[in-house]
């Protein structure tokens, strides 16, 4: 607790919400000399996995690493922000770090992170990023599958020398940072490729795909673009083809909800064929199909249904989001009324999220995500007055807003909890607690 304690003291602009984003914010100099202090275990790792993008990059790293894990090779995960506990983070084999192991890490690099300097000290994230590639050295990792926390050119995670890159769908998030255009946030994102490189690139818009392919000519890297290279053909809800370059996966089977989480798989699957062909490790269809068939995605279209009314958990706090969560329910799930309960950070874009939840709702709940950043419920229940020209009840608790919901609810309803990573982490250990599964 003491080094928790002492790591939660730097700067986590996770929890701001307006700071200036630039290079002498985001000094990746200053995780280079960190790093290099450590003896660089960001270069331990043979194998270095860099995913970026708006959405669907958290899941396409657990993806990739639970293929990998499959095919017998030892992956570790940086994956942020964390549900419930900050270990989620970092783990090894789908297993977190230990909370000694932790500790052992802080304690560690205190020497340095006490040093007087007259620039920015390390932040939060800073810290975290330098700890993740230390565990992965002592745990001997073959491979290391690493999620951008924000944005990618400025990134601490960019300053890794990766074998392959991913780039997941780009859409509007973070524009106080990013940028106003695709174009600006693309070329954020893209600021991850590398000479000599491959990447991987999911789905895009045309804006966004034009900076990318600019990016990746200028520095003359091998791309297999998804709907070219890598073709996804789905089935049905669970089952879908993906033809890559150098295989054909026929039949393979995803439980978790989604078309984008076959758009996530594919771009995953797209990331192990090149390991496999330039690699030489093998990696089977058998191995594929097993991780995707025991992968689990917290906070992302969750369902909660060993009890009544069912309830999904979902992180939608974007237009794409929160697009890819309606389109889910409209095509994925029955019932007779929607209840939405719904907390999101003040600096999203609420009224793009409204605009793709809210007609489907019967009811929706505005409550306040447990974050320094989040929207006042009341602030939230006047947003959606102004959206749908409805009245909402608002709860400064996620849990009574939860409860309330589930006390209206019949057992042929739905409730669905969205607008935040904070308020899913808050609510994911309640539900459990209440005996749903």
């Amino acid at each position: 607790m003491a080094a928790l304690d002492y790591l939660y003291r730097f700067t986590n602009y996770e929890n701001l919400g307006r700071y200036k984003y630039s290079r002498t914010t985001f000094d990746l100099e200053r995780m280079r000399d960190l790093l290099g202090w450590c003896g660089h275990p960001d270069r331990a790792v043979p194998l270095r996995i860099h995913v970026a993008g708006t959405k669907g990059k958290g899941s396409t790293t657990l993806l990739t690493a639970a293929i990998l894990q499959e095919a017998g090779w030892r992956a570790g995960t940086y994956t942020s922000p964390h549900l419930e506990d900050i270990r989620e983070r970092i783990a090894v084999d789908g297993n977190w770090i230990t909370p000694s192991a932790l500790d052992e890490h802080i304690d560690a690099l205190r020497e340095y992170l006490d040093m007087p300097r007259e620039t920015l000290s390390p932040t939060f994230f800073d810290i975290m990023t330098t700890i993740a590639f230390r565990e992965f050295a002592r745990q001997d990792c073959d491979a290391a599958v690493i999620e951008v926390g924000l944005g990618g050119r400025l990134d601490s995670t960019n300053v890794i020398e990766p074998t392959i890159t991913a780039i997941t769908p780009v859409h509007y998030d973070h524009m106080d940072k990013l940028g106003n255009t695709l174009s600006e946030i693309a070329y954020e994102k893209a600021g991850i490729l590398k000479p000599g490189v491959p990447a991987i690139v999911g789905p895009q818009s045309p804006e966004a795909a034009e900076v990318i392919r600019r990016r990746a000519a200028r520095l003359g890297i091998p791309v297999w673009w998804f709907g070219k290279e890598i073709q996804v053909v789905l089935i049905d809800e669970q089952y879908f083809d993906v033809v890559t370059p150098v295989r054909e996966h026929r039949g393979l089977r995803l439980p978790a909800a989604g078309v984008h989480q076959r758009e996530n798989a594919a771009t995953a699957i797209g990331l192990c064929d090149w390991l496999n062909e330039n690699q030489k490790r093998p990696i089977t269809r058998q191995h594929i199909q097993s991780a995707l068939s025991g992968i689990q995605l917290p906070g992302r279209i969750e369902l909660f249904d060993m009890r009544r009314p069912r309830i999904i958990l979902d992180s939608a706090h974007n237009a794409i989001s929160a697009g890819a969560l309606a389109q889910t329910l409209k095509a994925s799930f029955q019932y007779e009324r929607l209840y939405l309960v719904l907390g999101i950070s003040s600096d999203k874009a609420v009224h793009s999220v409204l605009e793709a939840l809210a007609p489907l709702a019967y009811k929706i709940i505005a409550t306040a995500a447990p974050s320094p950043r989040a929207m006042s419920p009341g602030e939230l229940a006047q947003a959606v007055t102004q959206t749908t020209g409805e009245s909402v009840r608002s709860f400064e608790r996620p849990v009574e807003a939860l409860q309330t919901a589930i006390l209206e609810a019949t057992d042929d309803d739905l409730i669905v909890i969205a607008g935040s990573f904070f308020l899913a982490g808050d609510l994911r250990p309640v539900l459990r607690k209440l005996g749903y599964s």
